[in-house]
């Protein structure tokens, strides 16, 4: 998706990018899973 958007960029901030992409993606799927799991269980 990064490279798509930002075509030739230099490699060293496509590997941040992607890196904190990972990052975001690992915080919100497990706030994401904290919340429904509060709301199953109520």
């Amino acid at each position: 998706m990064f490279r798509e958007i930002f075509g030739n960029v230099p490699r060293d901030f496509l590997k941040c990018s992607e890196r904190f992409s990972e990052m975001f993606r690992e915080i919100y799927w497990k706030d994401l899973e904290l919340f429904c799991k509060e709301k199953i269980s109520v």
